[in-house]
């Protein structure tokens, strides 16, 4: 049974959007990504939960147990078309790849002026999101090609399956 809006009286009800809940492990940069996918063109209701302190737990028990607690605390549920996704990454150790973050970030400043971290970047990257899908999409394939199943585990680099998340987003990746 779909959530529904009660309305005033003698008006109908509506159905409410579906709702995306995004658990964040960082506090700043990934809630800043995703912010950029709520618009008024998306029939979704698009809620970011990040970690509110640079000293928060971080580790995916963590994120896990937020957000089974969020899912629960605002009812969402599959049956209303909702899901919730939890963004986190490996924590790939910058020096035990021969890089530190000085050197990650001149690397990426050839891509993106004056790169930041902390630095809203969503409006230059967007004209890539086709491009970037398609290629986590052909990693994927290689690894599962070279006798890996998924889930991957970490031992599994590169790889990134947030695009299926951006594929929920219609205005984000057109599906047609």
């Amino acid at each position: 049974m779909p959530r529904i809006k009660l309305e005033k009286r003698g008006q109908q009800k509506r159905k409410i959007k579906p709702v995306i809940l995004i658990i964040t492990e960082g506090s700043k940069t990934e809630p800043m990504y995703f912010d950029n996918f709520r618009t008024r063109q998306t029939n979704i209701d698009v809620r970011i939960v990040g970690n509110k302190s640079d000293g928060a737990k971080t580790d995916y028990d963590h994120l896990l147990d937020k957000a089974v607690a969020y899912k629960k605390e605002e009812q969402i549920s599959i049956e209303y078309g909702d899901s919730t996704w939890i963004v986190a990454d490996g924590d790939i150790d910058f020096k035990t790849q021969g890089n530190d973050y000085r050197s990650v970030q001149a690397e990426l400043n050839k891509y993106i002026p004056n790169y930041e971290k902390s630095k809203d970047i969503y409006s230059q990257l967007s004209p890539y999101t086709g491009k970037a899908t398609e290629h986590a999409k052909r990693i994927e394939k290689s690894h599962i090609n070279n006798g890996y199943s998924l889930p991957f585990g970490l031992d599994v680099s590169p790889y990134t399956d947030v695009y299926k998340l951006i594929e929920k987003f219609p205005n984000i990746y057109p599906t047609t």
